[in-house]
């Protein structure tokens, strides 16, 4: 993960994570993220502390007082058991949280 902040921007990539307290703290500390690019893809609950959940996408950029959140990483490899599921899921949970 990293996050670059200048003057007038800030642009946060959240590389493979689990959701955690992490993100919270991060928006915190840092205040709003102008684009936060999120991993939402290879998902499984076996693999919860390493990939998100699209429910979890969309609560880390509520933590995050994203403006803009672009969600990557998904349909990347066949690891998990769907392919175009993880932009589907976010995209309805982020309409459902407007």
């Amino acid at each position: 993960m990293w996050l670059i902040k200048s003057k007038s921007y800030s642009i946060y990539f959240s590389g493979d994570s689990g959701y955690g307290k992490h993100f919270t703290e991060i928006g915190t500390s840092f205040g709003k993220i102008d684009l936060a690019i999120l991993e939402c893809g290879q998902y499984d609950k076996r693999w919860k502390n390493i990939h998100m959940f699209p429910k979890e996408v969309i609560q880390v950029a509520k933590d995050l007082h994203a403006v803009l959140t672009l969600p990557v990483h998904w349909r990347m490899f066949n690891l998990a058991f769907h392919w175009d599921e993880p932009i589907r899921s976010v995209t309805k949970e982020a309409n459902q949280a407007l």
